[in-house]
């Protein structure tokens, strides 16, 4: 089974260069993808495609929408297929490119369209989160056909497997909306937000008493600066757990300190403090009669609810025991950030359980987010801790524009980046401190996935110096999205570099949310196509005028 994976002598790489990328492509399939890229680029199209597919449906009927037209021209354009027999050619192209596959199954239904969005609200699942930390009676989603995703996903592990790129790392996307339902993601986060603000109210001295406002608390444990937010001194935290619990007799106080006081060292540490109350919050079974106090100013999901919770623990060990045992990685996606502080919980549980001899499970990080580089120190810090190997992929970000919105409508400072610029900027901070890291001896596993030429120039350059000199264990890799890219992809794979393609695949009818999704959340980057469009252009007009 695969531990360590050797990286190849690498080169400098110069993106661009190459004019031949596009050589092995036929005239209509070039003619697809500048349509295709052109049409995505039309903000006034994406934002109506839904619309545009209903009318289609109506008129045309069904099937020639979405298994002619869809299938036709954007689904081929960023798909591998339908299902794993029918992806394996595209497979097998990647494979002779040296390219290495990251398995989707990327079918979705829209949100609003869920059986819990529909009794939640007219339109949404409720994403206040200040609303959920107190809320009563909701209403979840049937979930049996949850389970049957669990086949899916194992489908899509032993896919992986039968493909393997030359460098013998395979890796696999999971979704952890696609296992539980999204509704009790939120009220998960919202608990733990709801744990990480009162360690920012009475456990940091020095925001004396004054509690960040819950979405803030985001923002790791609060946003004191130049001050150890980490670790309370036993008597700080004595006092603190008195304000937090008036009233409370002194052998209870004592009782509290000594269950979360670091083996007779002096102070509480933060990691423990929120493991232990979200162990407790989120798991009925799990009582510790010390931890009862704290349930007056914290909730606790109900009896139902932690069943529903217990389930989908069952459902992703069953995913990433079995891709462990293959040897396959999993990469956790990054959703909404309503979800992201559950799934972030998950993630680290996993990570400590299987990332032990070599990276089996990668958590994501979007750097369009203001706390994505403390969120990444904070995990570093906790792995080192805790003795597991970080892992991680690093991208830009899915959910710019909901982000915003819903910032705007419930009250809160958006959590994403003002400026495009200081997004590029924290993706290149968080690189280069994970290269850093890797230079220094600490074991990590990194996918960068980003279609940035700058970054990619900077990040491959930084591995390049690293690899000359020796230092540190070089288990990174580089990604780019299926249908899009080959400019950059194939020329990392030829400087030796581990080069992945990101590759959707699932029934068309099915999969047309994702690519909704895809094209509004890349609708600039197509308009652009900066160093893929002259090259698909210059590679038309030589086989156009051959023909003549």
């Amino acid at each position: 089974m695969l531990r360590r994976t050797a990286i190849a002598r690498l080169d400098s790489v110069t993106f661009g260069a190459d004019s031949t990328i596009f050589a092995s492509r036929s005239v209509p399939e070039l003619l697809r993808s500048m349509v295709v890229f052109r049409t995505c680029g039309l903000r006034i199209i994406v934002q109506n495609s839904r619309r545009l597919l209903q009318w289609s449906a109506a008129c045309l009927g069904e099937h020639l929408t979405y298994e002619v037209l869809v299938r036709k021209t954007v689904f081929k354009q960023f798909c591998a297929g339908s299902d794993e027999k029918e992806i394996k050619p595209s497979l097998k192209v990647l494979q002779k490119q040296g390219v290495g596959p990251i398995l989707d199954y990327a079918a979705e239904a829209p949100v609003d369209t869920t059986p819990s969005a529909t009794e939640m609200t007219a339109s949404a699942l409720e994403v206040n989160l200040r609303k959920l930390l107190t809320a009563e009676n909701i209403t979840y989603a049937p979930d049996d056909f949850l389970d049957a995703n669990v086949d899916r996903f194992i489908a899509c592990l032993e896919t992986t497997k039968d493909n393997m790129p030359p460098s013998g790392l395979g890796f696999a996307a999971v979704k952890i909306t696609g296992l539980c339902d999204p509704q009790l993601l939120a009220r998960v986060s919202a608990i733990m937000l709801r744990i990480r603000q009162t360690w920012a109210e009475f456990f940091i001295p020095a925001n004396k008493g004054a509690a960040p406002q819950l979405e803030d608390c985001r923002d790791v444990c609060g946003r004191s600066k130049g001050v150890q937010t980490k670790r309370c001194d036993v008597d700080d935290f004595r006092a603190g757990v008195k304000r937090m619990c008036p009233g409370l007799a002194e052998d209870k106080v004592d009782a509290i300190v000594n269950f979360f006081e670091e083996d007779g060292t002096g102070y509480v540490h933060y990691f423990n403090y929120t493991r232990y109350l979200r162990n407790a919050c989120v798991d009925q079974s799990y009582c510790p009669p010390e931890l009862e106090p704290f349930y007056k100013s914290i909730p606790r999901l109900s009896k139902a609810e932690t069943e529903l919770s217990q389930k989908f623990d069952r459902r992703i060990k069953i995913i990433v025991d079995r891709a462990h045992k293959l040897g396959v990685r999993v990469m956790i996606d990054a959703e909404q950030s309503y979800y992201q502080t559950a799934i972030d919980a998950i993630v680290r549980d996993l990570q400590y359980k299987y990332n032990r001899d070599y990276p089996v499970v990668y958590n994501t990080y979007q750097a369009y987010l203001k706390f994505s580089y403390k969120r990444v120190s904070n995990d570093l810090a906790r792995a080192k801790r805790e003795g597991w190997i970080f892992a991680a992929k690093i991208v830009r970000g899915a959910y710019m524009e909901t982000e915003r919105k819903d910032a705007k409508d419930l009250g809160y400072e958006s959590p994403v980046h003002d400026t495009k610029e200081n997004t590029h900027a924290m993706y290149d901070q968080i690189g280069m401190r994970l290269l850093e890291e890797i230079e220094n001896g600490n074991r990590i596993g990194v996918l960068f996935g980003t279609h940035n030429v700058q970054s990619l120039k900077l990040l491959t350059d930084r591995c390049v110096d690293i690899e000359r000199k020796g230092a540190g264990d070089l288990d990174v890799a580089f990604a780019q999205l299926y249908g899009m890219g080959d400019h950059l992809t194939l020329p990392l794979a030829k400087a030796g570099f581990k080069a992945f393609k990101y590759v959707p695949y699932g029934p068309v009818k099915e999969t047309v949310f994702y690519l909704q999704r895809r094209a509004e959340e890349n609708s600039e980057m197509m308009t652009q196509s900066a160093g893929e469009w002259p090259l698909l252009k210059n590679e038309l007009k030589r086989k156009l005028f051959r023909m003549k």
